[in-house]
């Protein structure tokens, strides 16, 4: 027996709770942004709510600290706030149409009667109007009027034309709607609409200029005992004795009036606000690119506030009138963009980018975001744009040096490549300094696009540059640029945009592109100055393995699993690709329909997620593949092809079914899924499998009575055979490790949390031939 073969690695781990960071091996975490506009402010004491891109966070003013709001499976989008003083809650709507309110103990309450209301109607909500323990939501189809004490909807008027806006004034409330003004005795039915009564405000007006129809209000108020009323981007109005209209303010960007908490009227345009504390009375602020304020409770002096690049902010009036900034960029901690467009994982740290494009650019302002030990590190827009000279846009993919994690390059859709060092603009590489180069059109437009990059094993950086004679760019380890000429991928043979480059485990190169899609691959052979011994092909034409012709439209993604298959992801679904000896003349370049048996236990073998369209494959430690739809969200399928697992909005946290990118990290089984809506974590158990047994440990270790997630074990082999028993040597637990990782429930065989104790971990190879031995101490 050969002692070395068969030595046992004796390795006693104990390690404290460590929180948060190592949960249960099946756990999700939210990388949502909250650094984009704000879109309403809404204050309860010191605390101020902030609703931004649909996401909602906020600001605790007495210690500085904040809160988000992700709600498990009820994570779409959220449109309207308003805080009820009387029931101490924050009423929120959602994109689904879904009420809720929340409470000051973060508990919700759920009114999902328009959700799931089943008439044929537009259930777009407009605005919220509170009075007491009522809330009026002004909608498309008319109004819903929720009882905020009993949560529950007390009425609805389904009238079939939009309202716009609610208030109520000397016994009757006034709408604005798509039809003028109506008004109605509160005495009255008001689903019934023969009891509301036109009001015509125009034929109030007596004035000459800034004339209006009724049917362009969409605000309507209660100020200094008049009815108030907003005509966008023209004026302000007020009734005066509901007899006769007279111009209050009159601006081509007023956009919002509102009656804030200290009865003073708040009225805002672009790059102006006006708070009147009466009719005749007001101060007027210039804020460049407004987009909400509010009063910092009954202080006139002193302004929440949001501007274009500036989340949520203080301003407070100095000695002199002046108002300047007291506190300035409050935002929680997260990424610059819920817009993950790209997400690349390398040095223990996750990149992410916030641009785009498919034919075209998306115009979305340049940011990189790094994710590293749990903290964020941001380049936003602006501090690009200032560095580069110009209004930077779309990076679309990023990637670190090997040898410093620090050193990125982003590739842009439009302006070249970017080179960074920590948060510092390095340089940029365009036709005068590299050999890349632009596009021209034929009206003289230039725009110079590089898209996916790889760095191979001597620490070169491959890059695609789309739309030009050269595509094929290096950037090599001794700073020298060379390009490589590769005829067929050229401008002037395929009209197309690449975006992926990956490298096999056979060094050959390859290529895809969304638009006239192909697959490029090439070997360069390790010398890449002598082109003379390289190898390539393309595949333009696609057949399956039953010899039918593929109809794809795109190719958006390439990824290659454990085994040597390359994965090809399109926009009818996924597809495999045999790489051994795919550059021979005589190579199978058969796109592999994906087959597997139904879900419904018909035992009939069919495609999987044929004609879905596939945005990004990962594949992770235990060659499981996480596959990111269009439309479908997530799915996980394992080795042998079987289905595992499909998340999406109903049964995750997902903000959205369109996913856009995937990263893994294989070493703690971290998988990172970017939606369009933002990002996601999800902690699979599936690692990457060790070289070796000395780096197993178990966590958390130890397990403290309040902890009922996953035990993780973790630096495995891949597919060790894991055994679990008490002192004693009773079994407990066991299973096959998912690559390098094991999961245990902390039960043991009926079910049962395992009493106090010290539990032995056995781990074998795969083969048998090598061992390891941890413990875990658990404690109830």
């Amino acid at each position: 027996m050969n002692n070395k073969r068969h030595k046992l690695l004796f390795i006693i781990c104990f390690f404290f709770f460590m929180g948060e960071s190592l949960l249960a091996a099946s756990y999700w975490s939210n990388h949502i942004s909250y650094s984009a506009k704000i879109d309403k402010i809404v204050r309860n004491g010191n605390i101020i709510f902030a609703l931004t891109d649909g996401k909602l966070f906020s600001y605790n003013s007495e210690d500085n600290s904040f809160e988000t709001y992700i709600k498990d499976r009820s994570n779409t989008d959220i449109r309207h706030i308003a805080y009820s003083d009387k029931q101490k809650c924050l009423l929120l709507t959602r994109s689904d149409a879904n009420i809720e309110m929340l409470y000051e103990d973060k508990s919700y309450a759920t009114i999902p009667y328009l959700k799931d209301y089943s008439q044929n109607i537009d259930k777009t909500i407009n605005s919220i109007f509170i009075e007491g323990d009522s809330a009026y939501l002004s909608t498309n189809f008319g109004f819903l009027i929720i009882d905020i004490a009993k949560k529950v909807v007390r009425e609805s008027g389904v009238f079939n034309f939009p309202f716009h806006s609610i208030t109520s004034f000397d016994g009757k409330f006034y709408a604005a709607t798509s039809k003028g003004i109506y008004s109605i005795d509160k005495k009255k039915n008001l689903i019934d609409f023969s009891n509301w009564e036109s009001f015509p405000l125009s034929t109030l007006y007596a004035g000459t200029e800034n004339q209006f129809k009724d049917t362009q209000v969409n605000q309507i108020t209660v100020f200094d005992n008049q009815l108030i009323f907003l005509v966008p981007d023209t004026a302000v109005y007020y009734v005066e004795n509901l007899s006769t209209v007279k111009l209050l303010l009159a601006n081509n960007t007023l956009n919002r009036i509102e009656t804030t908490v200290n009865s003073h009227l708040f009225v805002s345009g672009k790059d102006n606000f006006w708070d009147y504390s009466s009719l005749n009375q007001s101060v007027k602020l210039n804020i460049e690119n407004l987009t909400y304020i509010t009063p910092n409770g009954n202080n006139t002096l002193e302004y929440w506030m949001s501007s274009e690049g500036n989340n949520l902010c203080l301003i407070k009036r100095d000695d002199n009138g002046a108002y300047d900034f007291s506190e300035r960029w409050l935002v929680p901690a997260g990424p610059t963009t819920n817009y993950p467009f790209s997400l690349t994982f390398q040095n223990k740290q996750l990149i992410v980018t916030g641009g785009g494009f498919y034919s075209v650019r998306y115009s979305f302002g340049a940011s990189l975001s790094m994710f590293k030990n749990s903290r964020w590190t941001n380049i936003y827009p602006s501090d690009i744009s200032s560095q580069a000279g110009f209004n930077a846009l779309d990076i679309v993919y990023a990637i670190s040096d090997p040898a410093d994690p620090d050193h990125i390059f982003a590739s842009s859709w439009g302006e070249g490549l970017y080179e960074f060092q920590g948060t510092t603009l390095k340089n940029r590489f365009d036709d005068t300094n590299s050999t890349i180069n632009y596009l021209e059109t034929s009206d003289g437009w230039r725009t110079t696009r590089v898209s996916g990059m790889v760095y191979d094993k001597n620490s070169n950086l491959w890059i695609l540059n789309s739309m030009v004679e050269n595509v094929v760019k290096i950037y090599q380890k001794n700073g020298v640029w060379a390009e490589i000429p590769f005829s067929a991928i050229s401008k002037d043979n395929t009209d197309t945009n690449t975006k992926t480059i990956i490298i096999d485990k056979y060094s050959n190169k390859w290529i895809c592109s969304i638009v006239n899609p192909y697959i490029f691959i090439f070997n360069d052979n390790g010398t890449i100055s002598n082109t003379a011994d390289d190898k390539s092909r393309i595949i333009t034409s696609f057949k399956d393995q039953y010899g039918n012709s593929l109809e794809i439209g795109a190719i958006y993604d390439l990824a290659e699993d454990n085994a040597g298959n390359i994965w090809v992801a399109t926009n009818i679904g996924p597809f495999t690709v045999k790489s051994n000896n795919i550059l021979a003349s005589n190579a199978d370049v058969t796109l592999y329909k994906v087959m597997v048996a139904k879900e419904d236990d018909s035992n009939i073998i069919v495609p999987l997620l044929e004609n879905i369209p596939i945005n990004a494959i990962a594949i992770d430690g235990a060659n499981r593949k996480w596959i990111g739809t269009e439309t479908a969200g997530v799915y996980l399928v394992d080795s042998q092809n079987s289905t595992l697992e499909h998340f999406d909005i109903d049964n995750s946290p997902l903000p959205s079914n369109s996913i856009l990118s995937l990263a893994i990290d294989q070493q703690t089984g971290t998988v990172y899924i970017g939606s369009e809506r933002g990002l996601v974590s999800y902690k699979s158990g599936a690692t990457q499998g060790a070289d070796n047994f000395s780096n197993v440990y178990a966590y958390p270790n130890p397990v403290k009575p309040e902890y009922t997630g996953a035990i993780s074990i973790t630096g495995l082999k891949q597919n060790s055979t894991v055994k679990i028993t008490d002192v004693r040597g009773n079994l407990i637990n066991q299973g096959k490790s998912l690559g390098g990782q094991y999961s245990w429930d902390g039960l043991n065989a009926k079910g049962r949390r395992v009493d106090t104790g010290v539990y032995i971990v056995f781990g074998s190879s795969e083969d048998g031939s090598e061992g390891v031995v941890t413990k875990i101490m658990v404690v109830n």
